[in-house]
């Protein structure tokens, strides 16, 4: 099934505006989920690279420099990832990528796996809405281009969970250029957040003086098109 992001989320609008109680179920979600869902903790350390908005936020590669950045620090990380069917692209970038991955429908059953397998650090891509593991470090990714669209909840919005639940986070990264009246919004929310950016780094050294077609797959690939345009 092709899935794309309704153009209502952009700003507020009527449309989204009309969807609100249907949102209301989302929030309710969202609550008891953190009341009645027991976490389980870990006696080593959990680092959650997550989001708040829906997609294209750059988790995946920010798990990948994490674990390499850890490696080189003699640690023996592992990378944990809920098993969808629908990604299987992020999964065979993680398996070019990474040697020590663990699948599963159930994160806690992977963190077992990977700990029985002398890995010493766990890097959640994605999670951050999983109540039942209990992270040392939440990391949350934004982009520069949607920020938090209309700031509604799904399906009036593209957010997963409120945003005021950013408070849970000691790390914030937003992927593309320095947006201050953004950043503004985030600290008001949380001050004890620190706020980072990130950037794509593209090797111009593969492409050479002739035409190229250029295709992307991803949940915002206007960020890509951009930085090819650069």
């Amino acid at each position: 099934m092709i899935m794309k992001k309704p153009k209502i989320w952009g700003r507020v609008n009527f449309f989204s505006i009309l969807l609100l109680p249907l949102s209301s179920i989302t929030f309710i979600y969202c609550y008891l989920k953190k009341i009645f869902i027991k976490q389980k903790e870990f006696d080593i350390p959990i680092v959650c690279v997550g989001n708040i908005y829906v997609g294209g936020t750059g988790k995946t590669p920010l798990s990948i420099y994490l674990y390499n950045l850890l490696k080189r620090r003699r640690f023996r990380p592992a990378i944990i990832k809920k098993y969808y069917f629908s990604h299987q692209d992020e999964i065979n970038l993680l398996k070019n990528k990474v040697k020590q991955l663990f699948l599963s429908s159930n994160r806690c059953s992977a963190i077992i796996e990977a700990k029985r397998k002398k890995n010493n650090v766990m890097v959640l891509d994605d999670g951050f809405q999983d109540n039942t593991v209990k992270k040392k470090l939440n990391i949350l990714c934004f982009n520069s281009i949607d920020m938090v669209g209309n700031g509604f909840l799904i399906p009036s919005g593209p957010l997963r969970e409120p945003l005021r639940n950013m408070i849970n986070s000691q790390i914030v990264v937003i992927n593309g250029k320095r947006n201050i009246i953004f950043e503004k919004k985030l600290r008001s929310i949380s001050k004890k957040t620190k706020i980072f950016y990130s950037k794509y780094i593209f090797n111009k050294k593969n492409i050479r003086k002739e035409n190229v077609l250029a295709f992307a797959g991803i949940g915002n690939p206007e960020g890509i098109f951009n930085l090819l345009k650069e």
